[in-house]
């Protein structure tokens, strides 16, 4: 194993992790977080060289980036099915609050 593949692990484990707080965050109704961890785990995966990755012959090398790509790719789901959820209920109050207005508009005898 090269100097670089142990780097390639660590890199999507940090990934991992940083999903992993990304859904707690989520689960937690904590939105800014959320942003924040976001933009870090971007700045993490804007580092990786995936050309690395396709370039090795290394099987279980690969096989073991599947397997935590898949629990990313896995967390990301859980997080959109909340964030989806919560974008329904700020719908739902932005409605609320537009029909409240006409009403008051309506009515208002200013």
């Amino acid at each position: 194993m090269t100097a670089e593949k142990p780097t390639i692990i660590a890199e999507y484990d940090a990934v991992l992790a940083i999903s992993q707080q990304m859904l707690a965050a989520a689960a937690n109704n904590l939105w800014d977080d959320l942003v924040e961890l976001e933009k870090k785990r971007a700045a993490v995966l804007a580092g990786i060289d995936s050309n690395a990755i396709a370039g090795s012959s290394d099987a279980a090398l690969q096989q073991g980036l599947a397997g935590v790509i898949r629990q990313i790719l896995d967390s990301d789901s859980q997080i959109k099915i909340l964030t989806e959820a919560w974008v329904g209920e700020l719908n739902g109050i932005l409605r609320s609050l537009g029909t409240e207005k006409k009403l008051q508009q309506t009515y208002d005898t200013r």
